[in-house]
């Protein structure tokens, strides 16, 4: 498949296909790497969250003075 790169703003962009974007499943977010002179564009996958994480963002009442023990 064949794309023209298009000048989007200050930038540059390649418009994608809505076929190929339902067949990559590729939503609003995406990653996107050069790997040997090509550009690799993929799903973006949420980062995992640690427990830590979880544990803070479940306590509404925080304060900066609050000390939360992860062991």
């Amino acid at each position: 498949m064949k794309a023209k790169i298009i000048r989007i703003g200050n930038s540059q962009g390649v418009r994608i296909p809505k076929p190929a974007l339902e067949q990559c499943r590729l939503k609003d977010r995406v990653e996107m790497e050069v790997r040997d002179e090509s550009l690799v564009i993929s799903p973006s996958r949420r980062p995992r969250r640690s427990s830590g994480d979880t544990i803070l963002n479940s306590r509404t009442n925080l304060t900066s003075a609050t000390t939360v023990r992860l062991d």
